[in-house]
């Protein structure tokens, strides 16, 4: 435990941080310290705040839209949001569009516990409108899913390898949409030399990133 070359990491991290994120970072940890291991889960952001409150888990990837009492956080990534038509929706194939000209249609949404829940009421706020919403969802695919059988339109992260038969996805012009990614730990927790790698190595890589 006290060695910062090996050790064992719990990190949980939200689900579209599963494709790319958080592989490719663990990757490159792994060539610096290749005798630190990863304890995996994935869940929605306010779960993962009360797993690292309860000291269940080490770090967490999420975005918390909120400050959290004894935990300090910084942004890692930046994640632009989507608008998803069904493919034959009359905005499928535009290559950008204002939220506002969907204020009249049917949301399929996220459930009230995610995060993405409040972040995307707030952006159809923004945009002049209350979301009209008929199915909520935990998941990204859950509600792409729902959108692909034509239940309404949806504003999402990026999601990899869509089904562009049923489903078009169109940037936003305005309001800008995107969520902030968080690297989250406890603030007077005991962190282990190897947990302490990991989170001065997301540290420079994400300041690196930053002056890109």
């Amino acid at each position: 435990m006290v060695d910062p070359n090996h050790g064992t990491i719990s990190l949980a991290f939200i689900q579209t941080l599963g494709s790319s994120f958080v592989p490719d970072l663990i990757s490159d940890f792994q060539k610096e310290f290749p005798n630190i291991q990863f304890q995996l889960s994935q869940n929605i952001s306010s779960k993962i705040l009360k797993e690292i409150h309860a000291a269940n888990i080490d770090i967490g990837f999420c975005s918390p839209l909120e400050p959290q009492d004894d935990l300090c956080s910084i942004p890692v990534l930046t994640e632009e949001l989507f608008l998803i038509v069904p493919v034959a929706h009359r905005l499928a194939g535009t290559e950008r569009v204002n939220l506002s000209e969907v204020a009249d249609e049917p949301f399929i949404f996220f459930k009230p516990q995610t995060a993405l829940h409040d972040l995307i009421e707030n952006l159809c706020n923004e945009a002049g409108f209350h979301p009209r919403k008929v199915f909520e969802g935990y998941e990204e695919r859950t509600v792409s899913d729902l959108v692909g059988a034509n239940l309404g339109v949806a504003i999402v992260p990026y999601i990899p390898n869509l089904d562009e038969s049923k489903i078009s996805m169109v940037r936003v012009q305005s309001p800008k949409c995107f969520r902030v990614i968080q690297m989250v730990w406890r603030l007077n927790g005991y962190m282990s030399p190897a947990v302490i790698n990991f989170k001065e190595f997301v540290e420079k890589r994400a300041i690196g990133m930053a002056k890109e």
